[in-house]
């Protein structure tokens, strides 16, 4: 759908936050003639003049234009409308334009008095309270502060299955402190000259690396780490609980996996937060395994499989 402006046959266009670029082909729509234009609030399907893959939850925009913001963090105001409080580093859903990403509460700014319309500081956001707070997404998000665009700034907070809350962006806090994980890894590192083939035949193996989530994950994760080490493999392992370190962790698999070693990143997530994770790590095998559905010996196995 066109939350705003005008699209047209050969516009350039770009796709955030991957950033990807074409130009538009031919603008297409059910049972209608061939058009070489479309607006605003108009739902409509369009070709590209090269092959680009676009993945689900992307903004398009004419690279001509001025360009949302791309970020992990921003501070929004909130009405929370959820049986459970909203509170710190508990993983939410996010909705915000086609994106469905998972985020967190980094901080609560502070919390509105409807009785006495003051603001004060509170450690969770009850029920029919409005609050100002800083969200952080695993992923790279785009998105409008309000008072630029209001279509692309309004979200929705799910929790457990429940749309639990309701809220605008405000501004980007990204710059403050976050980054993307697009950052780390599309750059122009300068790597190391002794490549993939030869790493694997001095070690004896090819990297691999191995997502491990669930309740079990710390455990299985351990325990595979331990076998395959006596089994003479070059493997380490990771692992982080908290939301708020998955990016670095996938940051730290990516070097660990680059340096040709078997890497175990473990979380407490669920099969969305790996599939999240593994994503960035595309490059080398990678395979994700429930903790809750494997034995040690099956998930040594899948990853001897890869290696």
């Amino acid at each position: 759908t066109v939350a705003s402006g005008r699209i047209s046959v050969g516009d350039e266009v770009i796709f955030l936050p991957s950033e990807k670029r074409s130009k538009i082909q031919s603008i297409e729509g059910f049972n209608v003639p061939g058009q070489n234009s479309i607006g605003t609030d108009h739902a409509t399907g369009f070709t590209l003049t090269t092959q680009i893959f676009v993945k689900a939850g992307e903004m398009m925009c004419k690279a001509d234009s001025v360009l949302p913001n791309i970020g992990t963090q921003f501070k929004a105001n909130i009405f929370w409308l959820g049986k459970s409080p909203l509170v710190r580093n508990k993983r939410y859903k996010l909705k915000l334009a086609t994106a469905r990403i998972p985020v967190v509460v980094k901080e609560i700014i502070n919390v509105l008095n409807a009785a006495e319309l003051s603001s004060e500081h509170k450690d969770q956001v009850a029920r029919h309270e409005v609050a100002e707070v800083v969200l952080e997404t695993l992923k790279p998000v785009a998105f409008d502060p309000a008072a630029q665009h209001p279509g692309t700034s309004r979200f929705v907070i799910v929790d457990n299955y429940e749309i639990a809350g309701g809220g605008i962006v405000i501004e980007n806090r990204t710059a403050q402190g976050g980054h993307t994980m697009r950052s780390n890894f599309d750059v122009d590192w300068k790597t190391s000259s002794v490549d993939a083939v030869a790493r694997a035949k001095r070690i004896g193996h090819s990297a691999v690396v191995a997502v491990i989530y669930g309740k079990q994950a710390d455990l299985i994760s351990q325990e595979l780490e331990r076998r395959l080490f006596q089994d003479g493999k070059a493997v380490y392992r990771l692992g982080a609980n908290s939301p708020l370190q998955w990016e670095r962790l996938v940051e730290m698999s990516y070097i660990l996996a680059d340096s040709g070693q078997i890497e175990i990143a473990a979380i407490a997530g669920d099969a969305h937060d790996a599939t999240a994770i593994a994503e960035p790590l595309s490059r080398f095998p990678v395979v994700t395994l429930d903790s809750a559905h494997v034995t040690v010996a099956q998930a040594a196995e899948a990853v001897l499989n890869q290696a």
